[in-house]
């Protein structure tokens, strides 16, 4: 609450998940401003998402507090010492002012809320099926490779699990140089085409087919609840798991000044592998002309090819047949974010829900074999 470190989200919703009543009960009495801070702070994410679950858990941090406050003598300074060492006021503030934003905001919007595009060569999509999907979500699978080209059947059946929650559409891109563009080329020609005909939906989420390899579905799983329920504003926001170090190499550095017309300034660093959701202003804010350079620039790849001068026989950026990987660390700022992405964590422009640390900071086990944040969003949509 003073802005020194990120909300320690995995241990209150250990305490308020993994722990009986009665035996938060027990721990009350030994650190009461550590369970009422906790327990206000549960109540507060979960406002965006599970609203029931929420009051509950105010409603208890209120009874242990009240109860404290309305102590005489000793346990009136135990009180006093309690507010003290503890953000009890600013976590129940925090609480209130979050409820008051949301119960404040417009209704949620009746235009087309989510496409999802998915650059797709040969991983399955059923993973898809468990998400809560907001009614009327469009899936783009744009296939990248030719053994995927002519399976429509295929691909009906992999999303089977999605029937009635949302429209099918299947392109194929076509490499047209010598490059393998991957994402690039899909997320583009998405964007071009898209804009082009005036049809970007309110948020646009860009993904992998193999997405569960660099994301936590469970994460996804809770912005989507928040989504559908009229209570997630951001502008960007990185989907991924793994984060890469802040790098400044002369690759990328060309390739900014190439796509963005004006020199990297410091370093950059971003999320990895390219998932991420965009709302529609992030994407308007570029002009048309912008996307349509940037699919020209991927696949002509200037970066990828010796110098036009034959002052070098050696690109200057080492990637081989992907010119698409480099742009992995450009995503973010093409959609208005600095070159330097907060993480999630530390961006205070983001909503207290969404700055789940990951398990890095945390005392507790790795977050690879429990994260108590994400309990109550594990995708059970379809099973």
């Amino acid at each position: 609450y003073e802005g020194s470190g990120p909300p320690p989200l995995d241990e209150a919703f250990y305490l308020a998940l993994a722990t009986k009543k009665e035996d938060r009960f027990d721990i009350f009495g030994g650190c009461p401003g550590a369970v009422v801070s906790l327990l206000y702070l549960a109540a507060e994410t979960l406002l965006y998402t599970s609203r029931g679950m929420s009051e509950n858990l105010f409603l208890e941090a209120e009874t242990y507090r009240v109860t404290m406050e309305r102590q005489e003598t000793q346990a009136k300074l135990e009180y006093q010492t309690m507010l003290a060492m503890f953000p009890v006021l600013a976590s129940r503030q925090a609480f209130f002012e979050t409820k008051d934003k949301l119960d404040d905001a417009p209704p949620p919007t009746t235009e087309r809320m989510l496409d999802v595009v998915i650059s797709r060569c040969d991983a399955p999509l059923t993973w898809l099926w468990e998400l809560e999907w907001p009614q009327g979500t469009r899936f783009f699978i744009y296939d990248k490779c030719e053994k995927t080209r002519h399976d429509h059947e295929g691909l009906l059946e992999q999303l089977q699990g999605l029937a009635g929650r949302g429209e099918l559409f299947h392109h194929f891109v076509e490499e047209t140089s010598e490059y393998m563009t991957a994402e690039c080329t899909a997320y583009l020609t998405h964007i071009t085409a898209h804009v082009e005909r005036h049809d970007v939906a309110l948020y646009t989420m860009f993904m992998h087919d193999d997405g569960p390899r660099h994301l936590k579905p469970d994460f996804l799983n809770m912005v989507l609840r928040a989504m559908g329920q009229g209570n997630l504003e951001v502008g960007f926001l990185n989907l991924a798991h793994e984060r890469y170090a802040g790098i400044s190499t002369p690759c990328l550095r060309q390739v900014h000044e190439l796509t963005f017309g004006e020199p990297l300034e410091g370093l950059v660093t971003t999320y990895c592998c390219a998932h991420m959701l965009v709302h529609r202003d992030r994407i308007l804010a570029r002009s048309p002309q912008f996307w349509q350079d940037t699919l020209a620039l991927v696949h002509e790849a200037p970066h990828a090819r010796p110098p036009a001068d034959g002052s070098s026989s050696a690109p200057i950026c080492s990637i081989g047949k992907k010119p698409c990987y480099v742009m992995e660390y450009m995503w973010h700022i093409m959609f208005g974010e600095p070159a330097f992405l907060p993480k999630r964590e530390d961006d205070r422009r983001l909503p207290v829900f969404l700055q789940w640390e990951g398990g890095r900071a945390t005392r507790m086990e790795s977050p690879l074999h429990i994260a108590p944040y994400l309990i109550p969003f594990f995708p059970r949509a379809y099973s």
